[in-house]
């Protein structure tokens, strides 16, 4: 007598999610998400799966916002109100562009330096690597998303 079919699903799926996170999340990390890359239900996901699987969540939703923030860089770019602070550069020359490099830089340094700090904590490097690019970048694109609104806006 073999095993009910509905319960060799049930294992299967199990086993899926638990041996193999690499299938689960594969196909997902091959490319950079979209704008309904959906973070909270990638990690809920990820939790019954491990860390690792949680950290390539937050790399994709880290990929998702820096396409927001060099979108937000391109807007300012083509904002006449910054042409003369740019020296009327383009996005591969310019003040905007070396604010760009070095943010993306001090981020990149700093999190590794995080990370190193972490190890024999919670977390492995990968994980705390990522988590921290996701809150240095979230923290970076709340600022650059206001940067146009505060040129034109008038003080109170």
């Amino acid at each position: 007598m073999g095993i009910p079919f509905s319960k060799f699903v049930v294992f299967s799926a199990a086993f899926l999610a638990y041996a193999s996170p690499d299938i689960v999340y594969a196909q997902a990390s091959q490319q950079a998400p979209s704008q309904n890359f959906d973070f909270k239900q990638c990690m809920n996901k990820a939790s019954l799966v491990g860390e690792d699987a949680s950290a390539d969540c937050m790399r994709q939703e880290n990929m998702r916002i820096e396409q927001l923030i060099y979108a937000e860089y391109e807007n300012i770019l083509n904002d006449e109100n910054f042409k003369e602070w740019n020296e009327n550069g383009t996005m591969f020359r310019g003040k905007l562009r070396s604010l760009y490099e070095t943010w993306k830089a001090y981020r990149d340094t700093f999190c590794s330096l995080y990370a190193f700090s972490m190890d024999g904590y919670l977390g492995s490097e990968q994980y705390n690597t990522q988590r921290c690019l996701l809150d240095l970048s979230r923290k970076h694109y709340d600022y650059v998303k206001v940067l146009r609104q505060n040129k034109i806006s008038t003080p109170d």
